[in-house]
Protein backbone atom coordinates (compact mmCIF):
# COMPACT_ATOMS: atom_id res chain seq x y z
CA UNK A 1 0.00 0.00 0.00
CA UNK A 2 2.78 2.41 0.89
CA UNK A 3 4.59 1.56 -2.34
CA UNK A 4 1.41 2.40 -4.29
CA UNK A 5 1.07 5.73 -2.46
CA UNK A 6 4.68 6.64 -3.23
CA UNK A 7 4.23 5.80 -6.94
CA UNK A 8 0.89 7.66 -7.06
CA UNK A 9 2.44 10.81 -5.59
CA UNK A 10 5.47 10.50 -7.88
CA UNK A 11 3.47 10.09 -11.10
CA UNK A 12 0.78 12.64 -10.19
CA UNK A 13 2.73 15.35 -8.46
CA UNK A 14 0.36 18.28 -8.93
CA UNK A 15 -3.35 18.93 -8.67
CA UNK A 16 -3.67 19.19 -12.47
CA UNK A 17 -2.10 15.77 -13.04
CA UNK A 18 -4.27 14.11 -10.41
CA UNK A 19 -7.39 15.77 -11.86
CA UNK A 20 -6.49 14.68 -15.40
CA UNK A 21 -5.88 11.13 -14.18
CA UNK A 22 -9.31 10.79 -12.60
CA UNK A 23 -11.11 12.72 -15.39
CA UNK A 24 -9.59 10.26 -17.85
CA UNK A 25 -11.17 7.38 -15.96
CA UNK A 26 -14.51 9.23 -15.88
CA UNK A 27 -14.34 9.79 -19.65
CA UNK A 28 -13.57 6.11 -20.23
CA UNK A 29 -16.52 5.19 -18.04
CA UNK A 30 -18.78 7.57 -20.03
CA UNK A 31 -17.51 6.13 -23.34
CA UNK A 32 -18.11 2.59 -22.11
CA UNK A 33 -21.67 3.53 -21.08
CA UNK A 34 -22.23 5.09 -24.51
CA UNK A 35 -20.95 1.95 -26.20
CA UNK A 36 -23.15 -0.25 -24.03
CA UNK A 37 -26.35 1.79 -23.98
CA UNK A 38 -26.30 3.56 -27.34
CA UNK A 39 -24.23 1.45 -29.72
CA UNK A 40 -26.11 2.95 -32.70
CA UNK A 41 -24.40 6.31 -32.01
CA UNK A 42 -21.04 4.63 -32.57
CA UNK A 43 -21.92 2.56 -35.53
CA UNK A 44 -19.18 0.67 -37.33
CA UNK A 45 -16.53 2.48 -35.27
CA UNK A 46 -17.13 0.49 -32.11
CA UNK A 47 -13.96 -1.54 -32.52
CA UNK A 48 -11.86 1.57 -33.05
CA UNK A 49 -13.51 3.24 -30.05
CA UNK A 50 -12.70 0.26 -27.88
CA UNK A 51 -9.07 0.43 -29.06
CA UNK A 52 -8.92 4.13 -28.13
CA UNK A 53 -10.40 3.38 -24.71
CA UNK A 54 -7.88 0.59 -24.18
CA UNK A 55 -4.99 2.93 -25.01
CA UNK A 56 -6.29 5.53 -22.53
CA UNK A 57 -6.71 2.90 -19.83
CA UNK A 58 -3.18 1.59 -20.53
CA UNK A 59 -1.74 5.11 -20.14
CA UNK A 60 -3.56 5.66 -16.86
CA UNK A 61 -2.47 2.32 -15.48
CA UNK A 62 1.06 2.82 -16.80
CA UNK A 63 1.39 6.04 -14.82
CA UNK A 64 1.11 3.98 -11.65
CA UNK A 65 3.94 1.65 -12.69
CA UNK A 66 6.27 3.68 -14.92
CA UNK A 67 9.74 4.34 -13.46
CA UNK A 68 10.74 7.85 -12.45
CA UNK A 69 12.69 8.46 -15.67
CA UNK A 70 9.67 7.70 -17.87
CA UNK A 71 7.40 9.86 -15.70
CA UNK A 72 9.82 12.80 -16.03
CA UNK A 73 9.97 12.30 -19.82
CA UNK A 74 6.16 12.31 -20.12
CA UNK A 75 5.95 15.40 -17.95
CA UNK A 76 8.73 17.29 -19.79
CA UNK A 77 7.18 16.77 -23.26
CA UNK A 78 3.57 17.11 -22.12
CA UNK A 79 2.81 13.68 -23.55
CA UNK A 80 -0.31 13.29 -21.40
CA UNK A 81 -1.75 16.57 -22.73
CA UNK A 82 -1.22 15.62 -26.36
CA UNK A 83 -2.62 12.18 -25.64
CA UNK A 84 -5.74 13.75 -24.12
CA UNK A 85 -6.19 15.99 -27.18
CA UNK A 86 -5.92 12.96 -29.46
CA UNK A 87 -8.25 11.00 -27.16
CA UNK A 88 -10.84 13.78 -27.24
CA UNK A 89 -10.58 14.05 -31.03
CA UNK A 90 -10.99 10.32 -31.57
CA UNK A 91 -13.92 10.14 -29.13
CA UNK A 92 -15.57 12.99 -31.02
CA UNK A 93 -14.92 11.19 -34.31
CA UNK A 94 -16.48 7.93 -33.10
CA UNK A 95 -19.45 9.29 -31.14
CA UNK A 96 -21.43 11.71 -33.23
CA UNK A 97 -18.89 14.23 -34.54
CA UNK A 98 -20.44 17.71 -34.23
CA UNK A 99 -23.02 16.52 -31.72
CA UNK A 100 -20.59 14.57 -29.54
CA UNK A 101 -20.58 15.36 -25.86
CA UNK A 102 -16.87 14.55 -25.75
CA UNK A 103 -16.20 17.91 -27.44
CA UNK A 104 -16.10 19.42 -23.95
CA UNK A 105 -12.95 17.43 -23.16
CA UNK A 106 -11.12 20.14 -25.07
CA UNK A 107 -12.09 22.55 -22.30
CA UNK A 108 -10.34 20.39 -19.73
CA UNK A 109 -7.24 20.14 -21.92
CA UNK A 110 -7.11 23.93 -22.25
CA UNK A 111 -7.45 24.46 -18.48
CA UNK A 112 -4.82 21.81 -17.84
CA UNK A 113 -2.42 23.52 -20.24
CA UNK A 114 -3.07 26.89 -18.58
CA UNK A 115 -2.57 25.64 -15.05
CA UNK A 116 0.44 23.50 -15.92
CA UNK A 117 2.04 26.06 -18.20
CA UNK A 118 0.88 29.56 -19.06
CA UNK A 119 -1.65 31.71 -20.96
CA UNK A 120 0.29 31.05 -24.17
CA UNK A 121 0.04 27.29 -23.62
CA UNK A 122 -3.74 27.64 -23.18
CA UNK A 123 -4.10 29.59 -26.46
CA UNK A 124 -1.99 27.05 -28.34
CA UNK A 125 -4.01 24.16 -26.92
CA UNK A 126 -7.25 25.91 -27.94
CA UNK A 127 -5.89 26.36 -31.48
CA UNK A 128 -4.82 22.72 -31.71
CA UNK A 129 -8.19 21.63 -30.32
CA UNK A 130 -10.04 23.61 -32.99
CA UNK A 131 -7.75 22.23 -35.67
CA UNK A 132 -8.33 18.65 -34.50
CA UNK A 133 -12.07 19.18 -34.20
CA UNK A 134 -12.61 20.71 -37.62
CA UNK A 135 -10.26 18.15 -39.20
CA UNK A 136 -12.52 15.39 -37.88
CA UNK A 137 -15.61 17.19 -39.17
CA UNK A 138 -13.96 17.69 -42.55
CA UNK A 139 -12.93 14.07 -42.86
CA UNK A 140 -16.42 12.97 -41.83
CA UNK A 141 -18.07 15.42 -44.22
CA UNK A 142 -19.81 17.16 -41.36
CA UNK A 143 -18.59 20.65 -42.18
CA UNK A 144 -21.51 22.63 -43.50
CA UNK A 145 -21.52 26.15 -44.86
CA UNK A 146 -25.14 26.79 -44.22
CA UNK A 147 -26.49 28.93 -41.43
CA UNK A 148 -26.50 26.10 -38.89
CA UNK A 149 -23.01 24.96 -39.87
CA UNK A 150 -21.52 28.45 -39.70
CA UNK A 151 -23.26 29.09 -36.38
CA UNK A 152 -21.80 25.87 -34.95
CA UNK A 153 -18.41 26.77 -36.38
CA UNK A 154 -18.31 30.26 -34.86
CA UNK A 155 -19.90 29.10 -31.60
CA UNK A 156 -17.24 26.42 -31.09
CA UNK A 157 -14.44 28.85 -32.00
CA UNK A 158 -15.84 31.49 -29.65
CA UNK A 159 -16.37 28.93 -26.86
CA UNK A 160 -12.83 27.53 -27.02
CA UNK A 161 -11.32 31.01 -27.38
CA UNK A 162 -13.24 32.24 -24.34
CA UNK A 163 -12.12 29.17 -22.43
CA UNK A 164 -8.49 29.88 -23.40
CA UNK A 165 -8.89 33.52 -22.28
CA UNK A 166 -10.32 32.66 -18.87
CA UNK A 167 -7.90 29.78 -18.40
CA UNK A 168 -5.06 32.21 -19.15
CA UNK A 169 -6.35 34.67 -16.56
CA UNK A 170 -6.57 31.89 -14.01
CA UNK A 171 -3.05 30.76 -14.95
CA UNK A 172 -1.63 34.28 -14.52
CA UNK A 173 -3.39 34.73 -11.20
CA UNK A 174 -2.16 31.34 -10.03
CA UNK A 175 1.41 32.29 -10.91
CA UNK A 176 1.08 35.57 -9.00
CA UNK A 177 -0.28 33.68 -5.98
CA UNK A 178 2.47 31.11 -6.17
CA UNK A 179 5.12 33.81 -6.56
CA UNK A 180 3.72 35.69 -3.58
CA UNK A 181 3.52 32.45 -1.61
CA UNK A 182 7.18 31.70 -2.35
CA UNK A 183 8.14 35.23 -1.29
CA UNK A 184 6.21 34.85 1.95
CA UNK A 185 7.78 31.45 2.60
CA UNK A 186 11.25 32.87 1.97
CA UNK A 187 10.50 35.86 4.19
CA UNK A 188 9.20 33.56 6.93
CA UNK A 189 12.28 31.36 6.64
CA UNK A 190 14.59 34.39 6.69
CA UNK A 191 12.72 35.82 9.68
CA UNK A 192 12.79 32.49 11.48
CA UNK A 193 16.52 32.17 10.79
CA UNK A 194 17.10 35.75 11.93
CA UNK A 195 15.14 35.18 15.14
CA UNK A 196 16.98 31.91 15.69
CA UNK A 197 20.33 33.62 15.08
CA UNK A 198 19.40 36.44 17.47
CA UNK A 199 18.29 33.95 20.12
CA UNK A 200 21.45 31.89 19.63
CA UNK A 201 23.62 34.99 19.85
CA UNK A 202 21.72 36.16 22.93
CA UNK A 203 22.06 32.78 24.62
CA UNK A 204 25.75 32.67 23.70
CA UNK A 205 26.17 36.15 25.17
CA UNK A 206 24.36 35.11 28.34
CA UNK A 207 26.56 32.02 28.59
CA UNK A 208 29.70 34.11 28.07
CA UNK A 209 28.63 36.62 30.74
CA UNK A 210 27.81 33.92 33.25
CA UNK A 211 31.03 32.04 32.51
CA UNK A 212 33.07 35.19 33.13
CA UNK A 213 31.44 36.05 36.47
CA UNK A 214 33.77 35.59 39.43
CA UNK A 215 31.41 35.77 42.38
CA UNK A 216 28.22 34.02 43.34
CA UNK A 217 26.33 37.31 43.81
CA UNK A 218 27.35 38.54 40.35
CA UNK A 219 26.29 35.22 38.82
CA UNK A 220 22.91 35.35 40.55
CA UNK A 221 22.28 38.88 39.29
CA UNK A 222 23.23 38.02 35.69
CA UNK A 223 21.00 34.94 35.78
CA UNK A 224 17.96 36.93 36.92
CA UNK A 225 18.70 39.57 34.24
CA UNK A 226 18.61 36.82 31.60
CA UNK A 227 15.38 35.32 32.97
CA UNK A 228 13.67 38.72 32.99
CA UNK A 229 14.80 39.48 29.42
CA UNK A 230 13.54 36.14 28.08
CA UNK A 231 10.23 35.74 29.94
CA UNK A 232 9.26 39.25 31.08
CA UNK A 233 8.09 37.57 34.27
CA UNK A 234 6.39 39.38 37.17
CA UNK A 235 8.75 37.72 39.65
CA UNK A 236 11.82 35.56 39.54
CA UNK A 237 14.10 34.27 42.26
CA UNK A 238 16.93 31.83 42.89
CA UNK A 239 17.13 29.48 45.86
CA UNK A 240 20.43 27.73 46.56
CA UNK A 241 20.89 24.57 48.58
CA UNK A 242 22.58 25.04 51.96
CA UNK A 243 24.27 21.68 52.45
CA UNK A 244 24.92 22.30 56.14
CA UNK A 245 21.20 22.62 56.97
CA UNK A 246 19.77 20.82 53.91
CA UNK A 247 17.60 23.86 53.22
CA UNK A 248 16.87 25.97 50.15
CA UNK A 249 17.86 29.58 50.88
CA UNK A 250 16.54 32.56 48.91
CA UNK A 251 19.75 34.18 47.59
CA UNK A 252 18.46 36.57 44.90
CA UNK A 253 15.05 37.88 43.81
CA UNK A 254 13.34 40.35 41.47
CA UNK A 255 9.83 41.68 41.93
CA UNK A 256 9.57 40.65 45.57
CA UNK A 257 10.54 42.15 48.91
CA UNK A 258 14.29 42.53 49.23
CA UNK A 259 14.13 41.81 52.95
CA UNK A 260 13.34 38.16 52.28
CA UNK A 261 16.68 37.57 50.54
CA UNK A 262 18.97 35.54 52.79
CA UNK A 263 16.22 35.00 55.35
CA UNK A 264 13.62 32.88 53.58
CA UNK A 265 14.44 29.20 54.01
CA UNK A 266 12.58 26.11 52.83
CA UNK A 267 13.16 22.47 53.57
CA UNK A 268 14.84 20.83 50.62
CA UNK A 269 11.78 18.58 50.15
CA UNK A 270 9.17 21.32 50.57
CA UNK A 271 6.81 22.50 47.83
CA UNK A 272 7.45 22.82 44.12
CA UNK A 273 11.05 23.88 44.65
CA UNK A 274 11.74 20.78 46.74
CA UNK A 275 10.11 18.52 44.16
CA UNK A 276 12.19 20.02 41.33
CA UNK A 277 15.37 19.80 43.40
CA UNK A 278 14.68 16.15 44.23
CA UNK A 279 13.75 14.98 40.72
CA UNK A 280 15.99 17.29 38.72
CA UNK A 281 13.04 17.92 36.34
CA UNK A 282 11.38 21.32 35.70
CA UNK A 283 7.74 21.95 36.62
CA UNK A 284 5.41 24.16 34.56
CA UNK A 285 2.35 25.08 36.63
CA UNK A 286 -0.23 27.15 34.68
CA UNK A 287 -2.69 27.24 37.63
CA UNK A 288 -1.28 27.07 41.16
CA UNK A 289 -4.78 26.51 42.62
CA UNK A 290 -4.77 23.06 41.03
CA UNK A 291 -1.24 22.15 42.13
CA UNK A 292 -1.19 20.26 45.47
CA UNK A 293 2.56 20.85 45.96
CA UNK A 294 2.23 24.62 45.72
CA UNK A 295 2.89 26.48 48.99
CA UNK A 296 0.83 29.73 49.09
CA UNK A 297 2.59 33.05 49.65
CA UNK A 298 2.61 34.47 53.20
CA UNK A 299 -0.04 36.99 54.12
CA UNK A 300 0.66 40.41 52.63
CA UNK A 301 2.28 39.05 49.46
CA UNK A 302 0.60 39.02 46.03
CA UNK A 303 -1.07 35.76 45.05
CA UNK A 304 1.05 33.67 42.65
CA UNK A 305 -1.15 32.40 39.81
CA UNK A 306 1.35 30.47 37.66
CA UNK A 307 4.89 29.17 38.15
CA UNK A 308 7.80 27.73 36.26
CA UNK A 309 10.45 26.05 38.43
CA UNK A 310 13.72 24.92 36.81
CA UNK A 311 16.56 23.04 38.56
CA UNK A 312 20.15 24.24 38.71
CA UNK A 313 22.20 21.13 37.98
CA UNK A 314 25.85 20.34 37.31
CA UNK A 315 25.88 16.71 36.18
CA UNK A 316 24.02 14.98 39.05
CA UNK A 317 25.00 17.66 41.55
CA UNK A 318 21.99 19.78 42.57
CA UNK A 319 22.84 23.43 43.20
CA UNK A 320 19.37 24.96 43.64
CA UNK A 321 16.33 26.11 41.64
CA UNK A 322 15.10 29.10 39.62
CA UNK A 323 11.51 30.20 40.40
CA UNK A 324 9.58 32.21 37.79
CA UNK A 325 6.16 33.45 38.91
CA UNK A 326 3.18 35.20 37.31
CA UNK A 327 1.01 37.19 39.71
CA UNK A 328 -0.99 39.41 37.32
CA UNK A 329 -2.59 36.61 35.32
CA UNK A 330 -2.43 32.87 34.72
CA UNK A 331 0.25 31.97 32.24
CA UNK A 332 1.31 28.74 30.59
CA UNK A 333 4.99 28.93 29.74
CA UNK A 334 5.70 27.56 26.24
CA UNK A 335 8.09 24.74 25.37
CA UNK A 336 10.39 27.27 23.70
CA UNK A 337 10.45 29.44 26.84
CA UNK A 338 11.12 26.37 28.98
CA UNK A 339 13.98 25.29 26.68
CA UNK A 340 15.53 28.78 26.86
CA UNK A 341 15.32 28.93 30.67
CA UNK A 342 16.76 25.41 30.97
CA UNK A 343 19.74 26.55 28.90
CA UNK A 344 20.16 29.63 31.12
CA UNK A 345 19.90 27.36 34.18
CA UNK A 346 22.63 25.09 32.82
CA UNK A 347 24.93 28.06 32.24
CA UNK A 348 24.06 29.49 35.66
CA UNK A 349 24.62 26.23 37.55
CA UNK A 350 28.06 25.80 36.01
CA UNK A 351 28.91 29.46 36.64
CA UNK A 352 27.73 29.21 40.27
CA UNK A 353 29.90 26.17 40.84
CA UNK A 354 32.91 27.90 39.26
CA UNK A 355 32.24 31.10 41.22
CA UNK A 356 31.94 29.06 44.42
CA UNK A 357 35.28 27.40 43.72
CA UNK A 358 36.88 30.78 43.00
CA UNK A 359 35.42 32.28 46.16
CA UNK A 360 36.59 29.28 48.17
CA UNK A 361 40.11 29.59 46.75
CA UNK A 362 40.09 33.33 47.37
CA UNK A 363 38.84 32.70 50.89
CA UNK A 364 41.61 30.19 51.46
CA UNK A 365 44.17 32.65 50.11
CA UNK A 366 43.01 35.46 52.39
CA UNK A 367 41.67 33.61 55.46
CA UNK A 368 43.44 32.09 58.41
CA UNK A 369 42.61 28.39 58.47
CA UNK A 370 42.38 28.12 62.24
CA UNK A 371 40.40 31.19 63.31
CA UNK A 372 38.53 32.13 60.11
CA UNK A 373 39.89 35.70 60.41
CA UNK A 374 41.84 37.41 57.65
CA UNK A 375 45.44 36.24 57.36
CA UNK A 376 48.76 38.07 57.27
CA UNK A 377 48.71 38.37 53.45
CA UNK A 378 45.30 40.03 53.32
CA UNK A 379 46.13 42.27 56.28
CA UNK A 380 49.19 43.69 54.53
CA UNK A 381 47.33 44.22 51.26
CA UNK A 382 44.39 45.96 52.93
CA UNK A 383 46.56 48.14 55.15
CA UNK A 384 48.63 49.24 52.14
CA UNK A 385 45.44 50.13 50.22
CA UNK A 386 44.00 52.18 53.10
CA UNK A 387 47.21 54.10 53.79
CA UNK A 388 47.66 54.77 50.05
CA UNK A 389 44.21 56.38 49.99
CA UNK A 390 45.41 58.87 52.61
CA UNK A 391 42.50 58.38 54.99
CA UNK A 392 42.73 58.23 58.79
CA UNK A 393 42.88 54.88 60.57
CA UNK A 394 43.91 53.27 63.82
CA UNK A 395 45.98 50.07 63.99
CA UNK A 396 45.49 47.88 67.06
CA UNK A 397 48.29 45.36 67.63
CA UNK A 398 47.57 42.64 70.20
CA UNK A 399 49.60 39.82 71.68
CA UNK A 400 48.29 37.34 74.26
CA UNK A 401 49.81 37.25 77.72
CA UNK A 402 50.73 33.91 79.31
CA UNK A 403 49.69 32.00 76.18
CA UNK A 404 52.90 29.92 76.20
CA UNK A 405 52.27 28.95 79.80
CA UNK A 406 48.68 28.05 78.89
CA UNK A 407 49.91 25.72 76.13
CA UNK A 408 52.42 24.13 78.50
CA UNK A 409 49.66 23.55 81.04
CA UNK A 410 46.71 22.54 78.89
CA UNK A 411 48.35 21.43 75.67
CA UNK A 412 48.44 22.84 72.15
CA UNK A 413 45.02 21.51 71.20
CA UNK A 414 43.44 23.56 73.95
CA UNK A 415 45.62 26.47 72.88
CA UNK A 416 44.24 26.23 69.34
CA UNK A 417 40.73 26.26 70.75
CA UNK A 418 41.56 29.48 72.61
CA UNK A 419 42.71 31.12 69.38
CA UNK A 420 39.48 30.06 67.65
CA UNK A 421 37.45 31.45 70.52
CA UNK A 422 39.38 34.73 70.43
CA UNK A 423 38.20 35.36 66.87
CA UNK A 424 34.63 35.61 68.12
CA UNK A 425 35.59 37.56 71.23
CA UNK A 426 37.43 40.27 69.27
CA UNK A 427 34.69 40.50 66.63
CA UNK A 428 31.99 40.81 69.27
CA UNK A 429 33.87 43.44 71.28
CA UNK A 430 34.46 45.88 68.41
CA UNK A 431 31.81 48.52 67.66
CA UNK A 432 33.16 49.41 64.23
CA UNK A 433 31.49 47.34 61.52
CA UNK A 434 34.26 48.31 59.07
CA UNK A 435 37.10 46.93 61.20
CA UNK A 436 39.47 44.49 59.48
CA UNK A 437 40.44 41.76 61.96
CA UNK A 438 43.46 39.57 61.18
CA UNK A 439 45.52 36.90 62.81
CA UNK A 440 49.03 38.10 62.07
CA UNK A 441 50.70 34.92 63.28
CA UNK A 442 50.97 32.77 66.41
CA UNK A 443 49.06 34.53 69.16
CA UNK A 444 49.38 38.00 67.56
CA UNK A 445 46.27 39.74 66.21
CA UNK A 446 45.91 43.01 64.30
CA UNK A 447 42.81 45.17 63.89
CA UNK A 448 42.52 47.99 61.36
CA UNK A 449 39.84 50.56 62.26
CA UNK A 450 39.24 52.80 59.21
CA UNK A 451 38.41 56.46 59.93
CA UNK A 452 39.46 56.24 63.58
CA UNK A 453 41.85 58.52 65.49
CA UNK A 454 43.63 57.99 68.81
CA UNK A 455 40.49 58.47 70.90
CA UNK A 456 38.35 56.03 68.90
CA UNK A 457 41.24 53.59 68.57
CA UNK A 458 41.86 53.54 72.33
CA UNK A 459 38.15 52.93 73.00
CA UNK A 460 38.07 49.97 70.62
CA UNK A 461 41.33 48.58 72.02
CA UNK A 462 40.04 48.77 75.58
CA UNK A 463 36.83 46.98 74.67
CA UNK A 464 38.92 44.15 73.19
CA UNK A 465 41.26 44.03 76.19
CA UNK A 466 38.35 43.86 78.66
CA UNK A 467 36.59 41.15 76.62
CA UNK A 468 39.73 38.97 76.51
CA UNK A 469 40.52 39.39 80.19
CA UNK A 470 36.89 38.83 81.09
CA UNK A 471 36.91 35.37 79.53
CA UNK A 472 38.12 32.51 81.70
CA UNK A 473 39.99 30.09 79.46
CA UNK A 474 41.50 28.09 82.36
CA UNK A 475 38.30 26.72 83.85
CA UNK A 476 39.46 28.12 87.23
CA UNK A 477 42.25 25.59 87.41
CA UNK A 478 44.44 26.25 90.49
CA UNK A 479 47.78 27.79 89.61
CA UNK A 480 46.87 28.54 85.99
CA UNK A 481 47.63 32.08 84.86
CA UNK A 482 44.77 34.05 83.37
CA UNK A 483 45.14 34.87 79.68
CA UNK A 484 45.05 38.57 78.88
CA UNK A 485 46.12 40.83 76.03
CA UNK A 486 48.84 43.43 75.71
CA UNK A 487 47.85 45.98 73.06
CA UNK A 488 49.74 48.60 71.10
CA UNK A 489 48.08 51.40 69.14
CA UNK A 490 49.36 53.60 66.32
CA UNK A 491 47.39 55.94 64.06
CA UNK A 492 47.81 57.01 60.47
CA UNK A 493 48.87 59.54 59.37
CA UNK A 494 49.61 61.04 62.81
CA UNK A 495 52.19 58.42 63.89
CA UNK A 496 53.55 57.02 60.59
CA UNK A 497 54.12 57.93 56.94
CA UNK A 498 53.44 54.53 55.46
CA UNK A 499 51.99 51.14 56.27
CA UNK A 500 55.35 49.51 57.14
CA UNK A 501 56.21 52.31 59.54
CA UNK A 502 52.69 52.06 61.03
CA UNK A 503 53.09 48.32 61.73
CA UNK A 504 56.47 48.87 63.34
CA UNK A 505 55.09 51.66 65.57
CA UNK A 506 52.10 49.57 66.69
CA UNK A 507 54.40 46.58 67.41
CA UNK A 508 56.72 48.78 69.50
CA UNK A 509 53.77 50.08 71.50
CA UNK A 510 52.55 46.52 72.14
CA UNK A 511 55.94 45.47 73.53
CA UNK A 512 55.93 48.55 75.79
CA UNK A 513 52.54 47.36 77.19
CA UNK A 514 54.05 43.94 77.96
CA UNK A 515 57.05 45.52 79.66
CA UNK A 516 54.77 47.65 81.84
CA UNK A 517 52.91 44.70 83.33
CA UNK A 518 50.79 43.12 80.59
CA UNK A 519 47.01 43.42 80.14
CA UNK A 520 47.60 47.05 79.25
CA UNK A 521 47.36 49.40 76.27
CA UNK A 522 50.25 51.52 75.00
CA UNK A 523 49.83 54.15 72.27
CA UNK A 524 51.82 56.73 70.39
CA UNK A 525 51.35 60.39 71.18
CA UNK A 526 53.59 63.13 69.73
CA UNK A 527 56.43 60.77 68.78
CA UNK A 528 56.50 58.95 72.10
CA UNK A 529 54.77 55.94 73.60
CA UNK A 530 52.36 56.51 76.46
CA UNK A 531 50.36 54.14 78.62
CA UNK A 532 46.60 54.32 78.88
CA UNK A 533 45.41 54.79 82.46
Amino acid sequence: MKQFERQYNLALAGFQEKAAFWVRWAVLFLAAMTLALAPESVGVGSGALMAVMGAAAALNLGLLFFPKGVINFLRRWWVSLWFDLVLATLLVAFTGEAGSQFFYLYFLAIFWAALSGSRRAAVRTAAVSLLCYFTVLGLKGELGWGTAGLFDLFFKVWLLSLTAYWAGLISDQQKRWMSRHRELVRAAEDWSKTVSDIQSAAMFGIGALLSSSKSIEETLGLTLDAVEDILKADRCSILLLDKATNELVLRAARGTRAGAVGKLRLRSDQGLAGQVLRTGQPLNVPDTDREPLFVPSPQGYDKIRSMLVVPLLVSDHRVGVINISSVKQQRSFSDRELAAIKLVANYAALALENAGILEEKEREATTDGLTGLFNYRYFQKRLEELTSDGGHLALIWMDLDFFKEYNDTFGHIKGSEVLKQLAGIITGALESREAVISRYGGDEFAVIVPGAGVKEGLAEADRVRRAVFGTDFTGKRPGAKRISASIGLACFPEDARGYRDLVEKADQAMYRAKERGKNRIAFWSRDKIEMRN
